[in-house]
């Protein structure tokens, strides 16, 4: 997190990241940064210089990757994948559902269909068509079984990353368990309280800067709008 504040303080200016805070709601500790899109070269509000199209934001992402990611043993994303995150009612859904019979075809379901009918004439369905319709039918029997294949890779693959994710945890928390190891029992409290009351107040300390910087922008536009109130007042 402070490689990610950094990164984010080097890419736009120190003094444009008006906020930074650690928000630990989820399970995963994740930053929330307040940034002012200030171009360098003309001074102006730009945030198209960030942000503005895919390969402006794909470059950021590899950037970030590269920079504070690798070092700390994260991969990057799959650049321009096509996954999509799965809804939770379909998520639950597929872990309910029990598996579809398999699906017999018929004699009849082979036959082209009449698709309009007139007095004289009928229109029936192509050899092109028969074969859509066949393939709908099919993909609709299965697709309950599809979802429950895709949620069972998917909770493998979690769970292999919960476990990585636990083993790197433990490495990194383990000088931190033998130093309070170390310590006699009766100061462990003493330490562990402290460490809580100086988060507390990194956080507090962000939280003024925050409010601050807010401040000192809403003076700053005060002050322009007096300039201008004033040129116009001269001519």
């Amino acid at each position: 997190l402070n490689e990610a504040l950094r990164w984010i303080q080097e890419r736009h200016g120190k003094d444009n990241v008006i906020a930074a805070i650690i928000h630990r709601d989820e399970k995963t500790p994740h930053l929330s940064a307040y940034v002012v899109p200030k171009d360098p070269d003309t001074g102006r509000l730009n945030c198209r210089r960030f942000l503005g199209g895919a390969k402006a934001l794909n470059e950021m992402q590899t950037d970030f990757a590269r920079v504070v990611g690798r070092p700390v043993g994260l991969e990057r994303g799959i650049e321009g994948s096509k996954a999509t995150h799965t809804k939770l009612k379909t998520y639950y859904g597929a872990l309910e559902r029990d598996a579809p019979e398999h699906k017999s075809l018929t004699p009849a379901d082979l036959e082209p269909q009449v698709l309009k009918k007139g007095i004289f004439t009928r229109v029936v369905e192509d050899p092109e068509q028969v074969a859509k319709r066949i393939s709908q039918t099919v993909q609709q029997h299965y697709e309950p079984a599809v979802q429950s294949a895709t949620v069972a890779r998917t909770a493998t693959k979690r769970a292999k990353e919960d476990r990585e994710s636990l083993k790197q945890l433990q490495s990194r928390l383990e000088p931190l368990v033998k130093a309070l190891r170390d310590i006699p029992t009766q100061y462990r409290e003493k330490v562990i309280e402290g460490c809580v009351k100086l988060a507390q107040q990194l956080r507090q300390k962000l939280q003024d800067q925050a409010v601050e910087a807010q401040r000192e922008r809403a003076r700053e536009i005060g002050r322009n709008r007096s300039r201008e109130n004033s040129r116009g007042r001269g001519r």
